[in-house]
C-alpha cells in the first residue's frame, strides 16, 4: 500500500535535530518541527512572526518587494517568520507549500530515477520548441548559465548539458531537477533563434569592456523590481543579463594583453 509520507520519512532518517533544506532551517522539538528561514537561524523566536498554514500559503506567494513568485525554488523566500508543524502530516503539508514537489523529487532520485540529457529532451520537442534541436553546445551552455544559476533557482540540475557538469548540492540544494522547466524551454527557444540571427559588431576598448561588465553585474545585484521573473522579452531580465555577463567576461579575457616573456 502506498505511503503518502514515504518521502518525508526517508528524508527525516537522514538527520537528527537540525537540518537545512533549500532556504529553510528545520529543528525538531519535543512535540513539533519548527521551520524558519535560514537567515533567521540565530534570531530569538519572539522576533519572528508566527505563521499558521493558511498564512504560510500566502507568505510564499510574493517576494519582499511584493512581486509574485512563480518559481517556489527561487532563492527569494521572505524571512522574518517561523512555523510550527505538529506531527508528520503537518510537516509534510508545510514543505509542500514552501517547496511543491521538492521532497518527492528528492525521494525519486534516491529510488534510482535518473534524468535524460539535454539533447534527448529537446530532440523530442515539436511545434514552436522544435527549433531548440538546433542549439549549438555553446548556446545551450549559455541558456543553462542564464536560467539555472543558483541566483535564479535552487534546484540541482542533474540533466546533462554538453560541456557543463551537473550542479552540486553545495551551490544549489538537495532538490534535483530532472528536466528543463518551462522558463528554460523558452530561454532555449530564444537562444536557438538568436544564434541564427545577425551579429552586431561593436568595437570597445578594454577599459570600456570592463565598465560594461561592471554595469551588468551591478544590474544583477540590484534587479528591476518591476521586471517579472519569466518575462524574457524584457531586456533587463536577470536571465538575459547573465548571458550578456558571460559574453562580456569572455571578451574581457580575450582583450587582456599576453604576459611579457621573461627576460633572462
Amino acid at each position: 500500500m502506498h505511503d503518502p509520507l514515504a518521502a518525508l520519512k526517508a528524508w527525516l532518517g537522514q538527520w537528527s535535530d537540525v537540518t537545512e533544506f533549500v532556504e529553510l532551517v528545520i529543528s525538531r522539538t519535543a512535540d513539533a518541527f519548527e521551520l524558519r528561514h535560514r537567515r533567521d537561524a540565530q534570531r530569538p523566536s519572539g522576533e519572528l512572526r508566527e505563521l499558521g498554514v493558511l498564512e504560510l500559503r500566502d507568505w510564499v506567494q510574493t517576494t519582499g518587494d511584493g512581486a509574485f513568485r512563480p518559481n517556489k525554488l527561487a532563492p527569494n523566500l521572505r524571512d522574518g517568520w517561523r512555523h510550527s508543524a505538529r506531527g508528520l502530516p503537518a510537516l509534510n503539508d508545510a514543505l509542500r507549500i514552501l517547496y511543491p514537489g521538492a521532497l518527492a523529487d528528492w525521494f525519486a532520485e534516491q529510488q534510482g530515477i535518473r534524468a535524460n540529457g539535454f539533447r534527448e529532451y529537446f530532440g523530442r520537442q515539436t511545434g514552436m520548441y522544435r527549433v531548440t534541436q538546433q542549439l549549438t553546445d555553446d548556446f545551450a551552455a549559455r541558456a543553462v548559465h542564464a536560467n539555472c544559476a543558483p541566483e535564479s533557482c535552487r534546484r540541482r540540475r542533474i540533466w546533462e548539458v554538453p560541456g557543463l557538469p551537473p550542479d552540486s548540492p553545495e551551490k544549489t540544494s538537495l532538490v534535483p531537477c530532472f528536466e528543463p522547466c518551462g522558463t528554460m524551454m523558452e530561454m532555449a527557444r530564444r537562444m536557438a533563434k538568436a544564434q541564427q540571427g545577425p551579429r552586431v559588431p561593436v568595437e570597445l576598448l578594454p577599459d570600456e569592456l570592463e565598465s560594461a561588465l561592471a554595469a551588468v553585474r551591478q544590474a544583477l545585484e540590484s534587479p528591476d523590481r518591476d521586471c517579472r521573473e519569466g518575462d524574457l522579452a524584457a531586456a533587463e531580465n536577470p536571465r538575459r543579463l547573465r548571458i550578456l555577463e558571460a559574453t562580456l567576461l569572455k571578451a574581457c579575457e580575450r582583450a587582456r594583453p599576453e604576459p611579457s616573456p621573461a627576460v633572462s
